[in-house]
């Protein structure tokens, strides 16, 4: 993975404005659902007194919209950022932008997908997330005729590894090849997917698996990896239970979802309606979850 520094990623992109190659360089939050309750911890990381607060009413998160709307009052940013149809890869392929915001992950880096090399501008440390759930899960519905039978199966994919990459890859020799057999990296057959795809990636053991990539590219992995882990949270492994809550969680969510995009995209005046969304968050009762939140993690902690 290769990064940039801002002042250089900035100087390149104005060149192209200038020039009308682009119609802006950064995509902000396009089709944003605003998914994520951001009723967690804080964004110092790690954290160690595990001390909860309303993120979206924090200096940093001001922050993050700040240079936003210097982004777009420059035209950096794509005009119709915050209510096009197109997805970013669309976009990227069409030649109206040439960067959009990610995660820092090495394999969320989509070198393959698109016509030019793209790098990674990292603007945060990385970190362990604790403020919401980092997958999907595997659950057996109370109504099921075979719940024993699923849950065999379910241990029979944790413990086989084969049978994970069986579900995850297909059949070995005919849907992939192993490329490294020592480091568990393999390639399609033919050099691109053929009779089998499984976007996917929730089975089994992950660690275990194979891993459809370069070793140069597993290496970045694991050592981003490691410098997460040591910005562990404290409140990695705790669970809210929200039930008392879904009222308000509900409301806080229509909050999220009606200002997020707005602000994020840098389409409306910051210092008006950012105090506008606080307010929004506090009469639906993000206070009393925050509060909710911090007695359940106290008890989880022990103290």
């Amino acid at each position: 993975m290769k990064f940039w520094l801002w002042k250089s990623f900035a100087s390149a992109t104005a060149t192209l404005l200038a020039a009308g190659t682009l119609a802006g360089c950064i995509t902000g939050c396009a089709k944003t659902d605003g998914s994520a309750i951001s009723a967690g911890l804080t964004e110092k990381a790690p954290s160690t007194d595990a001390i909860l607060t309303d993120v979206l009413d924090t200096e940093p998160k001001r922050n993050v919209s700040r240079p936003k709307a210097y982004l777009d009052e420059s035209g950096y940013l794509y005009p119709d950022g915050a209510l096009t149809d197109y997805t970013v890869e669309e976009l990227i392929l069409l030649g109206k932008i040439c960067a959009y915001p990610s995660m820092s992950v090495p394999e969320s880096i989509e070198n393959g997908y698109f016509p030019e090399e793209m790098v990674c501008l990292r603007t945060t440390e990385v970190s362990v997330s604790a403020g919401h759930s980092k997958s999907g899960f595997w659950v057996i519905p109370s109504t099921s005729e075979h719940a024993e039978a699923a849950m065999k199966f379910l241990n029979l994919m944790y413990a086989d590894v084969s049978v994970a990459n069986l579900i995850q890859w297909g059949i070995r020799g005919r849907h992939y090849e192993v490329a490294d057999e020592e480091n568990g990296l393999i390639a399609w057959t033919g050099g691109a997917p053929s009779g089998y795809y499984n976007p996917l990636g929730l089975y089994g053991d992950r660690s275990r698996q194979y891993e459809m990539c370069s070793l140069e590219a597993k290496r970045q992995k694991e050592v981003y990896e490691r410098e997460a882990v040591r910005r562990e949270s404290a409140a990695e492994g705790f669970v809210y239970s929200s039930a008392k809550f879904s009222g308000e969680l509900d409301e806080i969510q229509k909050a999220i979802t009606k200002y997020v995009p707005i602000l994020e995209s840098g389409s409306v005046d910051l210092e008006k309606y950012y105090p506008e969304f606080l307010e929004a968050l506090q009469r639906a009762g993000m206070d009393r979850v925050v509060a909710d939140k911090q007695r359940q993690l106290d008890a989880w902690l022990g103290r």
